[in-house]
């Protein structure tokens, strides 16, 4: 399941959102201020965070910064200030992305799925516990070990059949 942190004063924004991405599958972390979503960001390893730039004390491009000091976390900036110039600035300071307020649940939600897919892959060397293998040749040697345990049938064919492209079926007397 995927961690969602979301970073932003707004109270009933913030509950409204978790709500909706909880709904959706997605764990959600929160926190009400710059200084809490850079700790949040580096002690719960979310997968994503969705922040917002007008905060008090530390503002989200101050918290961009600190965050991308420390991590290549993915960052989508939801803001009321939706201008060119602060777009600009948000995206080349390292957000994935950029979305001015107002902003439906579900385009959000659209907007992290999309970046999760690009910055996560399904199969990495890490998931799967070795290095990963143009041709992985494991099941060829394990259908030898089975052939050779099994033997041949009376007719002198083998008992597992190769289907070209296609993989390997046993067959029947």
């Amino acid at each position: 399941m995927p961690k969602v942190l979301l970073i932003d004063d707004d109270a009933e924004l913030i509950s409204l959102i978790a709500e909706y991405l909880e709904r959706e599958g997605f764990e959600v972390m929160t926190a009400h201020n710059g200084e809490a979503g850079v700790a949040a960001t580096l002690c719960g390893q979310p997968d994503i965070a969705v922040l917002d730039v007008m905060m008090p004390r530390q503002n989200g491009i101050d918290t961009l910064r600190r965050i991308r000091s420390a991590s290549s976390l993915p960052v989508i900036m939801l803001t009321a200030r939706g201008d060119e110039a602060d777009r600009i600035i948000g995206l080349e300071l390292g957000a994935d992305d950029y979305v001015p307020k107002p902003c439906t649940p579900r385009e959000l939600t659209a907007r992290i799925r999309a970046i999760l897919r690009r910055t996560q892959p399904a199969l990495n060397e890490e998931s799967v516990g070795r290095p990963l293998a143009r041709f992985d040749r494991s099941i060829d040697v394990h259908v030898s070990s089975l052939r050779h345990k099994l033997g041949t049938m009376l007719d002198g064919r083998s008992c597992i059949q190769t289907i070209f492209r296609q993989g390997y079926q046993m067959v029947s007397e």
